[in-house]
């Protein structure tokens, strides 16, 4: 009789926190989904700002190549155009060419489409904000005049964005086969232990 009367509460708080309480198969499965969406948005950050990067770089490379080559022509005057409801890709860029004048060049007036950069001893690149958006600007200095290549930022941001979610797809088409693998075996290495609970459950407190 002491022993079944120390065992009855026992008994009874098992059976209470098998109804009120997720089991520990459930709990494990919501922290491996938890876990697998959070390394998804840590994944789908490294591979954006991987691909920046790298866009960064290849788009630097393509403008730095194409004003040494305006720089070999015969041109000296050029102004580029901004078009609000063109919808820009990577391979659209603002060129300016202006030759120097006597007094040194300055912005010009915030209504104009395009911001040329004061004279400048050096080539460079250099991010600037505009009336059509944050851009990204190299600026080569000539003899006698001066080419300016623009490009948008958020051109490039979109393009790495795209190309970040293209090395996410096999990871997200992975992942549901890879969660329900993580199941089976949760549920098969924890079936001795569901059963014994379910055992305990279900028995009657004066079943000792």
């Amino acid at each position: 009789m002491t022993l079944s009367k120390h065992l009855k509460p026992w008994l009874k708080q098992i059976r209470q926190h098998t109804v009120q309480h997720p089991s520990l198969r459930q709990r494990l499965l919501w922290s491996l989904s938890v876990f697998s969406i959070v390394l998804f948005i840590l994944l789908g950050l490294s591979a954006y700002k991987i691909a920046l990067e790298e866009t960064q770089e290849i788009l630097d490379n393509q403008i730095k190549e194409m004003a040494y080559f305006l720089a070999e022509t015969q041109i000296d005057h050029l102004d580029s155009a901004f078009k609000p409801n063109h919808q820009y890709t990577e391979t659209d860029v603002f060129i300016d060419i202006w030759t120097y004048q006597p007094n040194p060049l300055q912005h010009q007036p915030e209504d104009t489409d395009h911001i040329r950069l004061p004279k400048t001893e050096r080539a460079h690149f250099q991010q600037i904000q505009s009336s059509m958006g944050e851009l990204k600007v190299f600026v080569l200095p000539l003899r006698d005049k001066q080419v300016q290549i623009s490009q948008l930022m958020s051109v490039r941001q979109h393009l790495a964005g795209e190309l970040a979610l293209s090395m996410l797809i096999p990871y997200v088409l992975l992942m549901p086969l890879v969660l329900f693998g993580l199941g089976w075996l949760v549920r098969r290495n924890l079936s001795p232990l569901v059963n014994l609970q379910n055992a305990i459950a279900n028995r009657d407190h004066d079943d000792l």
